[in-house]
């Protein structure tokens, strides 16, 4: 059997939680508006179309990501991909968030580690109309603050239930 680890990573409600979930195909709605932040770090794993997935989902509070980039070595052996989680909605920090992910990818290039990188611009929800300006300065930043020898692909995500008012059967 494949074995993949990937790792997600971002700063705190970024939602990096329900996007493991969604990897696991989680879809009761309960899972997903219970959630309570992530200290430290999850692991949880789950198997899917004869691939063996180790999800490592790293709380983004600000207290634990020091302790992430001082320990990453520790975390990163056998990963496959990371995922780096950014809320496309909160622009207060986006500077911030790439500036989190820049030095990740330093203390990884130094080290010699490379890895399948995707950045997920997420909660892209239907009613969600970004600031067009403030998407093109993030993907300035990202591209000025990724360090050379690291590519990356940039994908549109979210979460979300469907909920449909079917006409009724029954007349009263």
């Amino acid at each position: 059997m494949i074995k993949k680890k990937i790792i997600i990573l971002g700063l705190a409600n970024s939602g990096k939680t329900s996007i493991a979930l969604s990897m696991k195909n989680v879809t009761d709605l309960i899972s997903f508006t219970s959630l309570q932040p992530t200290r430290g770090i999850e692991i949880s794993e789950f198997e899917k179309e004869s691939i063996e997935f180790l999800i490592w989902d790293f709380g983004g509070q600000e207290k634990y990501r020091e302790q992430y980039k001082e320990n990453l070595n520790k975390y990163i052996s056998k990963t496959s991909e990371i995922i780096y989680v950014i809320d496309i909605q909160d622009e207060n920090l986006f500077f911030i968030s790439v500036v989190f992910l820049r030095e990740i990818l330093n203390i990884l290039k130094t080290a010699g580690l490379f890895f399948e990188l995707s950045i997920y611009f997420h909660k892209f929800d239907d009613n969600f109309k970004p600031d067009e300006e403030k998407v093109k300065e993030l993907l300035k930043i990202i591209k000025e603050e990724i360090p050379e020898g690291f590519t990356y692909k940039i994908y549109h995500t979210k979460i979300s239930a469907l909920f449909e008012k079917n006409q009724s059967f029954y007349e009263t």
